[in-house]
């Protein structure tokens, strides 16, 4: 149990050390819980439509052909609209779910992120992105969606039982007594969905999703694998974080509930009744500030929770190939190192079967043939002995020869990641700037293609209300000319009359002037407007 504890308390040091290295992580909790909250509140607002779309009835009789109801009703409802009340509170599970899984895969990313960047023995870890929280959520929403929906749609349904199956399949499982064991044995169905379904549903799936990019029912059996390959030592680790999880839940909720406690009988306001704000049962207030103080705390030590689970997972990971290079300090200090498999090599054989040949010649020949074979027996085990410590210097140079070319290469590769990581950034900020300068581009063309289009614009307004100018004076113009032309002939006409009226006048006024032609006669009756005879007499 000591060991047990103390590999906890190295895993949530290293959890403290990771989270201080993303502070950003610490308002995902904050985040999460108000995210939750819209959502409930959306819910609510959508579920009250749902709920309330039967109908309200009232029973009736039939007397005599007459239906007669009564003043009591009833609200109605049909199959159909009961089924989308089932299918609303099913989504608002669904949904709290999926909204918990995709936080805790963005908080895993964040945190396996934060275990494989370089350690270094001096400074410790290397500084990682502070916004890479969002790149989690862009991964998981991107890339694992329909794994997180499937884990959030199989712990809604499982999540209200799995402690009594757990209990249930533990005491099937376990040492105890076997009235114990029968009991539990006649639940055998239980079990069996503990040992298939349940003990896969956890957080330890979404934290191999993020290590593997598998899916879901794959990640949560290699996270199974994984835990017990780690051996005894390591797989209560991930239950003490989850207590630790829970104590600490427990002692906020504590201290909320005696702050309010004290508050509500010390504080005046809260304590006096002539207060319009008087708390009178201060229990129960104090065990509603308790249950709020535990929801607040529960998001924030989940971060916790899953933290830790994901640098272990991490450091079972790397122990996989051998060495723990990206474990920090503190899981080094509190874990150990990976465990080496013991080599059954031919001089280990050669000597076992040096002592059975030993034995066999005792039992068979008596004590001198004991003696004998003893001495066979000890030849042979001194041959194998020696075979052994030829065999173990060779595999052990060859081993380092490996190591070492392995090391080498697994430094190589490192260092090409390194540069492909580095090419990669670099590229994507080559194309990011060159994506920013097409953006300008396009929008100064399609700027300067507005302009163009505008200018082409007054262009032609102004060409067409010169033509039309031109037009118009061309019509005047015309018009003058032809004026001027009827102006002409009009003179023309005018002055051929005067010249006319002026010879007849000349006639008129000669000494004869009764030798006028009469037309002459008839002009000056039309203008004068008298009534004379055409042929005058000499006293006219």
């Amino acid at each position: 149990v000591y060991s047990s504890m103390k590999r906890a308390v190295g895993c949530i040091e290293a959890s403290c050390e990771a989270i201080w290295a993303q502070r950003p992580l610490l308002q995902l909790p904050v985040v999460e819980v108000v995210a939750k909250a819209l959502f409930t509140v959306l819910w609510l607002v959508l579920f009250a439509y749902v709920a309330t779309s039967g109908k309200v009835e009232a029973p009736f009789l039939d007397v005599n052909g007459t239906f007669v109801t009564t003043k009591v009703r009833r609200f109605a409802t049909s199959a159909q609209q009961k089924f989308n009340i089932v299918y609303f509170i099913v989504g608002y599970v669904w949904g709290l779910e999926m909204c918990t899984a995709l936080f805790q895969f963005a908080m895993s990313y964040c945190a396996v992120s934060w275990y494989f960047s370089p350690s270094h023995e001096s400074s410790g870890k290397s500084a990682v992105d502070v916004a890479l929280w969002k790149k989690g959520f862009q991964v998981g929403i991107r890339y694992h969606l329909g794994s997180l929906a499937l884990s959030a749609g199989i712990s809604g349904i499982f999540r209200p039982v799995a402690g009594l199956m757990t209990f249930i399949a533990k005491h099937a499982h376990g040492p105890d007594n076997q009235a114990n064991r029968a009991i539990a044995s006649t639940c055998m169905c239980c079990v069996w969905c503990f040992d298939e379904i349940i003990r896969y549903v956890n957080k330890h799936a979404i934290i191999q999703l993020v290590l593997r990019s598998t899916d879901f029912f794959t990640s949560a059996g290699a996270a199974s694998r994984l835990l017990a390959a780690g051996g005894a030592d390591v797989m209560p680790v991930a239950g003490i974080t989850a207590a630790f999880q829970y104590i600490g839940m427990l002692a906020i909720a504590c201290v909320a509930a005696g702050l309010t406690m004290l508050l509500s009988g010390t504080v005046n306001a809260f304590a006096s009744p002539e207060s319009p704000i008087f708390i009178e049962n201060r229990l129960i207030v104090a065990l509603t500030a308790a249950l709020l103080a535990s929801a607040v705390a529960s998001a924030f030590m989940s971060l916790f929770d899953v933290v830790s689970d994901s640098l272990l997972f991490c450091w079972l990971t790397e122990c996989e190939d051998g060495t723990t290079e990206f474990a920090p300090q503190a899981l080094r200090s509190f874990l150990g190192d990976p465990a080496k498999p013991e080599t059954t090599d031919a001089g280990t054989r050669s000597r076992l079967a040096g002592f059975a040949a030993g034995a066999a010649s005792a039992a068979a020949s008596g004590v001198a043939s004991a003696a004998r074979g003893v001495a066979a027996g000890g030849a042979a085990l001194a041959a194998g002995f020696g075979r052994q410590r030829a065999d173990i210097s060779v595999n052990t140079l060859e081993d380092m020869q490996q190591r070492g070319a392995m090391e080498r290469e697994r430094k190589e590769l490192l260092q090409r990641a390194v540069e492909a990581e580095a090419a990669r950034k670099l590229a994507e900020d080559d194309a990011a700037r060159k994506i920013a300068g097409a953006e300008v581009a396009r929008k100064a063309a399609e700027e300067l293609a507005a302009c163009i289009a505008a200018e082409q614009e007054v262009a032609r307004k102004a060409a067409e209300k010169a033509a039309k100018q031109a037009a118009e004076d061309q019509a005047l113009k015309e018009r003058l000319a032809a004026e001027a032309a009827s102006a002409a002939a009009t003179a023309e006409d005018a002055a051929a009359a005067s010249m006319k009226l002026a010879a007849k006048l000349q006639a008129l006024a000669s000494p004869d002037f009764r030798t006028a032609p009469p037309e002459c006669w008839a002009a000056i009756h039309a203008r004068f407007d008298t009534k004379v005879p055409a042929a005058p007499t000499a006293g006219e």
